[in-house]
């Protein structure tokens, strides 16, 4: 009786091992060298997002610890865009010089994609007020006219 328990056991926590992470993609591949390994795939067929208070999770993409400060930057001479400080506690400074500000405008989206903020840009400074928004990631837009001309992560502190 007690070597089935055992085998039964053993058989048992194998199986959980089996059941570890899987991935499903289209290509992919491993490098390695005296410093680390890297491990990559393209294609992943899922992909959902876990947010708390504080930390967010992708999965379907290995990940590292990046911090970005311009997600897209179109080319565009006419616009010049400055915001900071980044990351931010309250406020946060939109300096745009444009020959023309008509028709300007900013959004401002949490991590989620939900936009909580929106307005239009009427001046060569505009001081976004963040202290009622909670610590995390945001993402603000810069319109011209209907035209996305940048787009910003700003950490929240």
């Amino acid at each position: 009786m007690r070597k089935i328990l055992l085998t039964f056991t053993l058989s048992f926590v194998y199986y959980l091992g089996l059941n570890a992470q899987e991935l499903v993609s289209s290509s992919g591949n491993n490098y390695t060298n005296s410093k680390g390994t890297i491990h990559y795939s393209v294609g992943e067929l899922m992909v959902e997002t876990f947010i708390n208070s504080s930390n967010y999770v992708t999965q379907g993409f290995h990940q590292s610890k990046l911090t970005v400060t311009s997600i897209s930057e179109l080319n565009n001479d006419e616009v010049s865009i400055s915001v900071y400080p980044n990351p931010t506690s309250d406020n946060l400074k939109l300096i745009v010089n444009s020959v023309n500000l008509d028709n300007n405008r900013f959004e401002l989206y949490d991590i989620s994609g939900s936009k909580i903020l929106h307005g239009k840009i009427r001046n060569a400074e505009t001081i976004l007020k963040l202290s009622n928004l909670k610590s995390s990631i945001y993402i603000l837009k810069i319109f011209k006219e209907e035209k996305e001309i940048n787009s910003y992560k700003i950490i929240k502190q």
